[in-house]
Formats: C-alpha cells, sequence, structure tokens
C-alpha cells in the first residue's frame, strides 16, 4: 500500500512544510531570508492581507517609512487582525510616533474586536485543523485509520458548507480546495481543483491557489491512473519507497512550474531524495 506525502498545503512551493506562504514571526524582526521570501508571493494586486502585512514590516525594516505605512493601511483595511504582532513588532518602532500610527491601529483593533461571519470562521477552522492533523505523520495503521476517518468528517461538513452557498471569497474556496485535496476519491479531487481554480480566479495574484490549482490536477490525474504532469505529488510505496511516479515531466517546463509556485524539476528530485534520505535513518 502506498501513502501520499501528507504535509502537502503549499508545501511544495518552498520545499518545506507550510500550510501557506511563510510570514515571519514579528516579534524576533524580519530576517533578509524571510523578506526575500514574502517579497516573492507579494504583488500589488495582492488582497491577502497578512501578506501585506508582513510587506509592511519587511519594508520598514528596510527604512521604507512612506511604503511602510501605505502596506500597514491597505493591510488594515482589507481586514488584517493582527493588533498583537503590530504592537509587538520592532521593525515598527520608528513609525509609532508618526499620526499615521494610531489611526491605522485603531482600524486593526477594531477588525480584531469584529467577530468573524460564523460560515468563515468553520472554514477556516476545518482547513486549520485539516492542516494540523498534518504536522506528524501516522506511524501506524491506527493512526492512518485515524486520520482518514477525521478527514471524511470535515470533507463532509465543508461539503454541506458549500452546498448551502457558503463559498464567497477566495480564501473560503481556497479552504474548501485543501479539505477535498485530502479526499479519497477521484470526485473529491476534481471538486477540490474546481475550488482551487475559483481561488486563484479570485486573487488571481496570489501564489497558494496557483500551487493549489497544480496540486490539485496532478492528484486528480494520479488517482484516476495517469501520471502527474507539474511534481507536486509525494507517495511513499512500500515497495519501492518514496516516489513521484507515475509522473510525465515533459508535460510542463520549469518556466511555467516557476510561474505557477511550483518548485522545478531539479529542486523536486532533491526534495524526493531528501525523503528517501529521511526514510533510510
Amino acid at each position: 500500500m502506498s501513502r501520499p506525502l501528507i504535509c502537502c498545503g503549499l508545501a511544495a512551493l518552498l520545499a518545506a512544510c507550510a500550510p501557506s506562504p511563510p510570514v515571519v514571526q514579528p516579534t524576533a524582526g524580519a530576517t533578509d531570508e524571510e523578506c526575500t521570501l514574502v517579497r516573492g508571493h507579494y504583488t500589488p494586486e495582492t488582497t491577502w492581507s497578512t501578506l501585506t502585512y508582513a510587506m509592511a514590516y519587511c519594508a520598514a525594516r528596510d527604512g521604507q517609512t512612506e511604503e511602510a505605512f501605505a502596506l500597514l493601511e491597505k493591510a488594515a483595511t482589507h481586514g488584517f487582525r493582527g493588533a498583537k504582532h503590530v504592537r509587538a513588532t520592532p521593525d515598527f518602532a520608528a513609525m509609532r510616533d508618526d499620526a499615521r500610527w494610531s489611526r491605522i491601529v485603531v482600524t486593526i483593533d477594531a477588525n480584531a474586536a469584529t467577530p468573524e461571519p460564523p460560515r468563515i470562521a468553520e472554514l477556516k477552522s476545518l482547513y486549520e485543523a485539516d492542516q494540523s492533523a498534518r504536522r506528524t505523520r501516522p506511524n501506524s495503521q491506527a493512526a492512518w485509520d485515524a486520520l482518514n476517518a477525521a478527514d471524511a468528517t470535515r470533507l463532509a461538513r465543508v461539503a454541506e458548507i458549500v452546498a448551502a452557498g457558503g463559498l464567497q471569497h477566495t480564501d473560503d474556496y481556497y479552504h474548501a480546495a485543501m479539505v477535498f485535496q485530502h479526499g479519497s476519491t477521484p470526485e473529491d479531487f476534481q471538486k477540490a481543483h474546481a475550488y482551487a481554480l475559483k481561488s486563484a480566479e479570485l486573487d488571481r495574484h496570489g501564489s497558494r491557489s496557483r500551487w493549489l490549482v497544480c496540486a490539485t490536477e496532478d492528484r486528480y490525474l494520479q488517482s484516476i491512473g495517469k501520471p502527474q504532469i507539474w511534481g507536486t505529488q509525494y507517495r511513499e510505496d512500500e515497495k519501492d519507497g518514496w516516489t513521484q511516479e507515475p509522473f510525465d515531466r515533459t508535460q510542463r517546463s520549469d518556466a511555467e512550474r516557476h510561474a505557477n509556485g511550483v518548485p522545478s524539476l531539479a529542486e523536486s528530485e532533491a526534495k524526493l531524495e531528501e525523503h528517501r534520505a529521511n526514510a533510510a535513518r
């Protein structure tokens, strides 16, 4: 029996396990590497408030005060709720005496104090539970059975939310797509792909949605016995060990992979070798 790689949110995008693009821990200050990663995901059309906020404190760290204020105000306008982060981030120290700072913080405080609609909160909670369950790989059949049962329960509830018209925003579709990506049938993966496409349509410059479009397509193809074409899927086979097969490496170029947040063939091969090396220990 083979098992898919269970940590597969936006992991392949950065060749690491992470459910979404990396966001710097603000209390430690932003590093060069962290800001490079953040800037690689951000575009002026980005509406994801957390990523916009991350761009703001990277700009502040680099002394770009006016840009930092513009980005921070944009993040607040788009609903950023991290009031504690704003106050704790050392990169904003030089900005706190400016009158604009107080106005923006008031908006963020108001966002934080406003309860999320039940639909959004529940979808987000189901998505977070899905990701949390994948931080540790099951080490027994009983553990796999428990994970599969929990996945089925989450998927059933998301299906009810979808049927009730509960998907409206890019995050809603992204969260639903990720839960369905961890379904068990080709039909589940088809739905995951459709939701990922809609998420990408609503946030056309969002790398995480584009990666998920590719990942859901790969998983659907493999579920019907065809080769994946992007290289997002890894699985452990009891006979052959870690593999990406079946995988048709000719159907997509590395340029197409890069444009969609998918690692190059060389990067995915290095990740595969890392899995194999870890399994051999």
